[in-house]
């Protein structure tokens, strides 16, 4: 899954939302030595990202949805999956979302900028003031943000062009979005069960 997912699935408490984008920028089990000193809530915002993690990892729709991508794009199709899944989520927001868009959008922001700030390493500072400037998390709904995602990954990736997946998943929409509401729906019980468990 990709930011937008991750922030959505993380509620609205302030360290789950930030733990929700750490986990990227740590190493190690959550109580090694140097993570066991982030707040709990943080930490409790990185056990919700793995657990998304693994349930994405091994759903059947997402398999799905990769093997549609794999012929063209082979070991890289996981990661064109976690972009567009962004896309279907925002899509579908009125469908799983009491919190309109831009109201959800600008909270996250504040909450990125404003809170638990000091336990942001420099990357992901980074990261969130690029996010904010540029909107990232509205850019997802229109297809050129789902391909300026997949080209910022291109530094990363040397055998194939990620933003020529784009075709493909306009090829495939209407099959990608089915199998992302079923997909999500039982994703997004387990995470509300996961919340509930933290008193969220």
């Amino acid at each position: 899954m990709n930011y937008l997912a991750h922030l959505f699935l993380a509620g609205k408490n302030d360290g789950f939302i930030l733990g929700s984008l750490l986990e990227d920028y740590i190493t190690g089990g959550i109580e090694n030595p140097v993570n066991r000193l982030l707040p709990a809530e943080v930490k409790a915002g990185l056990r919700l990202h793995r657990h998304i993690d693994t349930f994405t990892d091994s759903d059947r729709e997402i398999a799905a949805c990769k093997q549609l991508f794999y012929p063209g794009f082979g070991k890289y199709s996981p990661v064109i999956v976690d972009v567009i899944l962004d896309h279907f989520l925002h899509k579908n927001w009125e469908h799983f979302a009491t919190e309109e868009f831009d109201v959800f959008k600008n909270r996250v922001y504040h909450s990125l900028t404003t809170c638990y700030t000091e336990w942001q390493p420099p990357a992901l500072q980074a990261l969130v003031r690029s996010m904010v400037e540029h909107d990232w998390l509205k850019s997802y709904i229109h297809f050129w943000g789902v391909e300026k995602a997949l080209s910022s990954l291109n530094r990363r990736v040397k055998q194939v062009d990620l933003t020529e997946a784009v075709p493909v998943m306009k090829q495939h929409y209407q099959e990608i979005n089915s199998l992302f509401l079923s997909f999500f729906t039982r994703l997004k019980e387990s995470c509300d069960t996961e919340l509930a468990a933290y008193g969220q």
